[in-house]
């Protein structure tokens, strides 16, 4: 029969085919490799059994360990070390640290890379957007692996790679962003759709040429056979053809569909920005289930999610204004480095050309870090009050 087990990182449950005991195997979660253990149940930890006490120390008399008699609580993921404040101020120097500084610059770099590759996207180009999509898919299996290590307890940025394949480590994670963002996101995309259907494209009235152009004798002396004949005998223009009318009115242009703006009432501007706001304040938590549980498991547990932010909403609500201020910070700093740049002239262009493309990459990297590792810390700290758990 299978061999059920666990990850020793994560937690995740896994199993294995039967007669596999003793060989090892990687969580595709996590990518922690361990030992498959044998076919027979693991045995649980067992404690001694207690002495029994000496007369006159029975019931409430007898000591502390003698009344008591409790399995210690195994989990696979372990709790904090230190507080959620002390946690998130260590965050902020980890991308300085080791491996850290190697996935912070390899994460600047793809983010700087991202932004020709773009542009070439827009005109139409499969190799770029081949490349652009598998640098996506590879960010986010960063950023799910940060948030996977902050889990788990470890407090060191991963070192990534391409060990589970093109699959696991690229397209995968992608597909399981997009899903996220697509899932939150939905009420603002039916509600936008609803909103079209009922404000429908009306077309722009056509343009009366004789408006334009009045009917002049000009042009009825021009389009009379004679003076074609004419004007196609002069050897000036011989071999021209029909000479064009250089009075005729202007063809008709095309019908342009337009939005009528004033069927849109502010009602329906107020609701998508609502929505909008809704959506980005349910993705930290539906990307933190999306990480642990995957992107189907993580659908079926919406209730539960929201059952879990509002057991934890003064703890949720923090770490939602934390994201925001990431954000901001990110903005304002990506302005400033811009103007400071700009100042430094035209003798300093080509430097400043350079950097205004790299700083700004290297500081959104430094700060998405910083974010994946809240959403993970987060859990760390809260998982205790959360309405699901790890599968």
């Amino acid at each position: 029969m299978p061999i059920d087990f666990i990850c020793e990182q994560c937690g995740r449950k896994m199993r294995a085919p039967d007669g596999t005991g003793g060989r090892k195997a990687s969580c595709p979660i996590c990518g922690q490799t361990q030992l498959i253990p044998g076919e027979l149940p693991s045995p649980s930890v067992e404690l001694e059994p207690p002495a029994s006490p000496a007369p006159g120390l029975r019931g409430q008399n007898a000591p502390a360990d003698l009344r008591t008699h409790r399995r210690p609580v195994m989990s696979g993921i372990s709790g904090p070390e230190r507080s959620f404040a002390a946690d998130v101020a260590l965050s902020f120097k980890l991308p300085f640290k080791g491996a850290g500084l190697f996935l912070w610059i390899m994460i600047g770099l793809i983010h700087l890379i991202l932004v020709p590759l773009g542009a070439m996207v827009l005109f139409g180009d499969p190799l770029a957007m081949l490349g652009f999509f598998s640098l996506c898919g590879w960010l986010c299996s960063c950023y799910f692996a940060i948030i996977l290590e902050t889990c788990s307890g470890k407090d060191d940025l991963p070192t990534m790679g391409l060990s589970g394949g093109l699959w696991d480590d690229v397209f995968a994670p992608l597909l399981k962003f997009m899903g996220s963002l697509s899932v939150v996101m939905l009420p603002l995309i039916v509600w936008n759709v609803a909103v079209s259907a009922a404000n429908p494209e009306v077309e722009e009235p056509p343009i009366d040429p004789s408006a334009m152009l009045p009917f002049s004798p000009d042009a009825q002396r021009f389009n009379d056979p004679t003076m074609q004949q004419f004007l196609q005998d002069d050897p000036f223009s011989a071999g021209a053809g029909e000479i064009p009318n250089p009075y005729a009115a202007p063809p008709e242009p095309e019908p342009e569909m337009i939005i009528d703006l004033e069927s849109i009432s502010v009602v329906s501007i107020l609701a998508s920005l609502g929505l909008y706001l809704l959506g980005l304040f349910l993705w930290p938590m539906m990307i933190l289930t999306v990480v642990i549980n995957g992107l189907f498991a993580a659908v079926g547990k919406i209730p539960e999610q929201l059952a879990s932010i509002f057991k934890a909403l003064p703890q949720y609500l923090s770490i939602c204004v934390m994201l925001l201020g990431v954000g901001l910070i990110v903005v304002l700093s990506t302005v400033g480095v811009t103007i400071l740049l700009g100042m430094l002239g035209e003798s300093h262009k080509i430097m400043a050309s350079i950097l205004t493309g790299v700083l700004p990459s290297l500081i959104l990297s430094y700060f998405i870090i910083i974010a994946m590792r809240i959403i993970g810390l987060f859990y760390r700290h809260y998982k205790t009050r959360f309405a699901w758990e790890a599968e």
